[in-house]
């Protein structure tokens, strides 16, 4: 409505909190630089000091001199002087009256703790840390006067812990407000702003709970809401100098990110063509266009995932054969690594202007070899990309290894996961081992905690137990080990998929995959299965 209208043309974009910060921090600096010379030497900053106490020692000066001064040339400059004053670490800053104040990061996030803190133990559950994170994330989305890559903290990021107690929390925050471009002399009234407005947010929700309803209240939410979004943008909006390189960086992808991935022929035809250039030939593949080995595989192996899509609960699997040692093959997965090395990504070309069905994917393979001259092992990376009208791979330029990378940062953390577990199982099924191996190279990417990858192993161990006391008799389970018989089942008979393991990862309450991404995962699915 009007009112709404109204609302959103006060909020200010991220480049006008930027400017607002950095003119803060610049009125400060022109008043301590004295002479006007564009830097503050040692006597300007003496007499700033002065100005606290006549007895400041030159030691006390020489030693404030150098934890701002950071290339050491006696001198301070801008840059230098907004790093000083945006560093969540300091213990000093400069007050709102041009002097020079204490600062403490761990009193300023005191107040913010306990509102996460719900139930007030001292610790912040997983499930607090969401509801909170929520609040903000969801007042940001209706008052949205900037996107959220200006931002240096995504609130569906959360820290990988079942319990976060207040040191967990002050090093989450200053990780990300270092990026920020508030100076900390704003914080605290900052702080002071969305504390309150939060708590009045659940205050409110309690009232509801409680059936009071009206006008008034209706109209407190809507107020402590855009204070929230206010409080959060101001507090944790880049620096004006990070904005100003957005342009540089990969522009902003409205469209969906999971959209036509490359299908099991598309990998196994990457394998051909890596192992050619190592002139190696795959003989284990059918001819070209097949997407199945030239092994017989004429029974599916059954899944113990305990669910295939999200929110569906666990499903009993089907009776399988039995548990008896399969004669072994060599994967798919182990004759790539014989012949190529091993297929480490295969993500969207995010940089590309095509539209999302058409877009182009890059692979990265990596392969160790040995170096005859330097007698030692070293790594070859190479970079491909699969174009799709020829549907060939070309492989890239070693300068592209940065454009990679480059597009592998800007996807969404629960992409880059899904993205990992799909090259993982080259966008087909894996093995018990392989899937092993998937969850160590998500942990190995820092997307997924160990505790949360021992979760995962543990809950299938448990299905596969589940499994084999519906298909055994209460004799045969006498007469068997129990756990090792899980193991071996699991090794020699279950196939997950990508989504499978994401799936069961989200039903643990393990990761958190935002609605849109599962979209774009399940959609994607269909359409290869179909």
């Amino acid at each position: 409505g009007i009112g709404e209208a109204t609302v959103l043309s006060q909020m200010p974009c991220a480049q006008e909190v930027a400017e607002d910060a950095e003119a803060l921090i610049l009125k400060h600096f022109t008043t301590w630089d004295a002479d006007g010379s564009g830097t503050i030497d040692k006597s300007e900053l003496a007499m700033i000091m002065y100005k606290i106490s006549s007895s400041m020692s030159e030691r006390e000066i020489d030693k404030l001199l150098a934890i701002i001064d950071k290339n050491q040339d006696g001198l301070i400059d801008f840059k230098e002087f907004v790093g000083w004053l945006t560093d969540r670490e300091a213990d000093r800053t400069v007050g709102n009256d041009g002097w020079i104040e204490k600062f403490d990061i761990h009193a300023l996030m005191r107040p913010m703790f306990n509102v996460f803190d719900r139930n007030k133990d001292g610790l912040i559950k997983r499930s607090e840390l969401k509801e909170c994170s929520q609040i903000l994330g969801n007042s940001l989305s209706i008052h949205p006067a900037s996107t959220s890559d200006c931002l240096v903290l995504d609130w569906k990021e959360l820290p990988n812990k079942e319990e976060v107690n207040f040191q967990d929390f002050v090093d989450w925050q200053v990780k990300h407000l270092q990026k920020s471009g508030i100076p900390n002399n704003q914080l605290p009234t900052l702080m002071e702003e969305l504390c309150e407005s939060m708590q009045i947010i659940f205050d409110i929700d309690q009232l509801n709970q409680k059936g009071v309803e009206n006008s008034k209240v209706h109209e407190a939410l809507a107020d402590s809401v855009k204070k929230v979004a206010d409080a959060t943008r101001r507090i944790y909006t880049k620096k004006l100098s990070s904005l100003q390189h957005v342009e540089e960086e990969v522009a902003v992808v409205h469209e969906p990110v999971w959209v036509n991935p490359p299908t099991m022929n598309d990998m196994h035809l990457l394998a051909r063509v890596c192992a050619m250039r190592c002139g190696i030939r795959l003989l284990n593949f059918q001819e070209e266009g097949a997407i199945e080995p030239a092994v017989d595989r004429t029974h599916k192996r059954p899944s113990v995932s305990g669910s295939h899509r999200p929110g569906q609960g666990g499903r009993r699997p089907s009776r399988g054969p039995s548990l008896g040692i399969a004669n072994r093959r060599l994967s798919v997965r182990s004759e790539l690594r014989l012949a190529i090395g091993q297929i480490n990504l295969c993500i969207p070309d995010l940089g590309s202007r095509m539209t999302a069905r058409n877009r182009p994917w890059l692979a990265k393979v990596t392969r160790q070899r040995m170096d005859t001259e330097k007698n030692c092992m070293i790594e070859d990376v190479l970079i491909y990309t699969l174009d799709r009208e020829t549907k060939k791979w070309y492989v890239h330029e070693d300068e592209d290894k940065n454009y990679f990378e480059k597009m592998w940062k800007s996807l969404p953390p629960a992409v880059q996961l899904f993205a990992i577990l799909e090259a993982q199982a080259l966008f087909g099924e894996l093995s018990w081992f392989g899937a092993k191996g998937a969850m160590e190279a998500a942990e190995r990417e820092g997307l997924l905690s160990e505790e949360a990858a021992e979760k995962y192993i543990e809950h299938m161990e448990a299905k596969a137990e589940d499994h084999i006391r519906d298909i055994r008799t209460d004799a045969e389970i006498k007469q068997m080990d129990i756990e090792e018989s899980a193991m071996e089942y699991l090794e020699e008979h279950v196939k997950v998929s990508a989504v499978e393991i994401l799936a069961v990862l989200c039903d643990l309450n393990l990761v958190e995959v935002p609605d849109d991404v599962w979209k774009q995962i399940l959609d994607a699915d269909r359409s290869s299965s179909s």
